[in-house]
């Protein structure tokens, strides 16, 4: 396995991470745990992808990362995007390379992974393009022409047949990426926006949603359509709010009137209050306890630009 330790770099920080340089990819990708700890400006980008023609993988992050060696073995960067995953690949077992690390052709050369042959956990997996902007062009072979070193910007890495009695198993993973057609992004929009039939199954919560907006919800004379909020149970204890809000209304009423703007804004309120859009509290909601009730701090807004305000 070609793995190499390399920095990664976010627009926030960076971190020395382990990556596998697999040159059967079609896609980068970097383990959300990795993502998260570099803080990276995540950008929604949802795409399938598949190992061995199946489809266990889908990333809905894409990240924009650069990569280069923490030991000074380059000074070359390169810029990459990632697509984020729970989990890169599994971790790779151990294997005896006590042997290959002996041979001739690997004497006095820098390894770009330190830890060859120990069980690691990958971070990132770079695909075949990126891959290819690792390699430098120098390039060495055992006697007998089974293994090969390849040199990276992060140093030197191990390939190619190795004796049986190196390694138990073979490991081969391939990663393709699928892009949504415009058909699939459609279909997807729909069913979000799709109220949920009866062969579903819905949480009680959101049965009760259902349920209240199935019995509240009512259209006026003049077409439109009145929808009352929900409330979840137990309300929550919000405290006292209308001692603020009235020092808020006077705030904002002493401001409109040196600025010369309180009747423009009494007949904004007053146009609102004919509109439905708003009502004057009602004197049984004016004596109900705190925990009923709750009053918003509210200021007038002007934009000189605007027809409304």
């Amino acid at each position: 396995m070609h793995t190499a330790l390399a920095s990664i770099a976010s627009d926030k920080m960076s971190y020395t991470g382990r990556i596998l340089i697999d040159s059967g990819s079609e896609a980068t990708l970097i383990s959300r745990r990795f993502a998260n700890t570099l803080k990276t400006t995540m950008h929604k980008h949802h795409t399938k992808l598949s190992v061995g023609g199946e489809f266990p993988l889908e990333s809905d992050m894409l990240v924009d990362l650069t990569l280069s060696c923490p030991r000074q073995y380059s000074t070359r960067e390169i810029a990459i995007q990632a697509y984020v995953v729970d989990k890169v690949c599994k971790d790779i077992q151990g294997q005896d390379t006590s042997r290959i690390r002996q041979m001739d052709f690997i004497q006095g050369k820098q390894l770009a992974d330190p830890l060859m042959g120990e069980p690691v956990q990958v971070d990132l997996l770079l695909d075949i393009a990126d891959s290819y902007c690792c390699y430098l062009t120098n390039m060495a072979s055992s006697a007998n022409g089974e293994l090969k070193a390849f040199e990276t910007i992060f140093g030197w890495i191990v390939g190619g047949g190795t004796p049986s009695s190196l390694h138990e198993e073979a490991v081969c993973r391939r990663v393709e990426k699928h892009e949504d057609t415009a058909d699939e992004i459609c279909e997807r929009l729909w069913k979000i926006d799709q109220i949920p039939g009866e062969e579903e199954q819905l949480s009680s919560e959101d049965q009760k949603a259902l349920d209240y907006f199935n019995t509240t919800t009512t259209r006026e004379e003049d077409g439109r359509v009145m929808v009352k909020l929900p409330r979840k149970s137990p309300v929550p204890q919000l405290g006292e709010s209308r001692s603020i809000a009235e020092q808020r209304f006077l705030q904002n009423e002493r401001s409109l009137w040196r600025k010369g703007k309180l009747e423009e804004y009494e007949a904004q309120v007053q146009d609102y209050a004919e509109r439905n859009h708003a009502e004057k509290v009602p004197f049984e909601d004016l004596v109900k306890p705190n925990s009923e009730q709750f009053y918003l701090p509210m200021h007038g807004v002007e934009k000189a630009t605007s027809t409304t305000h």
